[in-house]
């Protein structure tokens, strides 16, 4: 029987979290977690030089110029933000792009993902502190397009990940998370590293960009408490993603990670190369 994962995580205010926060900076809240493993590719500058007007429905638009590889300025409603961003490729054209609302308080967080080849575009605004916990994460879904584009239908949250499970591995052999999609609400996982396995369920949210890629995230009801957003493809088997959070180690990260999948059935914790189950 494998060990079981203790509780990594304590109580904080919502003063303790914004000064975590506000102590940390991009050399260091960019290299936490399982950043940087072997399946995460190199930040992308494809988005260098260019300028780009998000058009939502239900928000204001946003202007985000990038102006080098890690250099983001942005305007929304007259209030313009420099801040460090990350951008991961997925498919040709498909990119992935997270940053930290620098001096937010309370802090906050957006994931992006842009599609140059419809015009299309998806955010998650994310916010730590919530009704439940101060360093619970809460985020919004907003669908829209690039200025200038158009087409047909915006991005929009999916059921066709329902029933479904992944094994998701992102450290060589050492650490490997399974993913089973069980509702458009909800999702399971259990992740298994040096030995440990630990098993939950939480909110999710599934949002289609094409056809065989998904954005997944969940969000740790009454855990540690942190946002992760995965860009799927499930042709490739490949994953970007990025998290959210105020970690186990009590420090705040933003940062960005990889992954390689296959599937596996939905009735087991874990299955090994031979097929044997447990």
């Amino acid at each position: 029987m494998r060990n079981r994962m203790f509780r990594r995580w304590k109580s904080l205010t919502a003063e303790e979290v914004q000064a975590l926060a506000d102590a940390s900076s991009p050399e260091i809240y960019t290299n936490l977690g399982f950043s940087h493993g072997p399946y995460m590719p190199p930040y992308s500058g494809d988005l260098d030089g260019k300028t780009l007007t998000f058009c939502f429905e239900d928000a204001p638009s946003c202007t985000y110029v990038f102006t080098g590889l890690h250099d983001l300025e942005w305007t929304q409603e007259g209030v313009t933000h420099h801040d460090y961003y990350m951008c991961l490729p997925s498919r040709p054209g498909i990119y992935l792009v997270q940053h930290h609302i620098a001096g937010s308080a309370p802090p906050q967080g957006r994931s992006v993902i842009i599609d140059l080849n419809t015009g299309l575009v998806t955010v998650c605004h994310a916010r730590i502190g919530n009704k439940a916990a101060a360093r619970e994460v809460s985020h919004r879904f907003f669908f829209g397009r690039i200025k200038g584009t158009e087409g047909g239908p915006l991005h929009a949250f999916t059921r066709e990940l329902v029933g479904k499970a992944i094994v998701w591995t992102y450290s060589h052999d050492d650490f490997h998370v399974k993913h089973m999609y069980t509702s458009e609400y909800y999702y399971t996982y259990a992740m298994l590293k040096g030995g440990e396995c630990w098993m939950a369920s939480n909110p999710a949210d599934f949002v289609k960009i094409a056809d065989n890629l998904y954005v997944f995230s969940f969000l740790e009801e009454r855990q540690g408490g942190a946002q992760g957003l995965f860009l799927m493809d499930l042709d490739a088997m490949h994953d970007v993603a990025s998290f959210y959070s105020i970690n186990g180690d009590q420090q705040f990260e933003c940062y960005m990670a990889g992954a390689v999948g296959r599937f596996a059935p939905m009735e087991t914790v874990f299955d090994d190369e031979e097929g044997r189950y447990f």
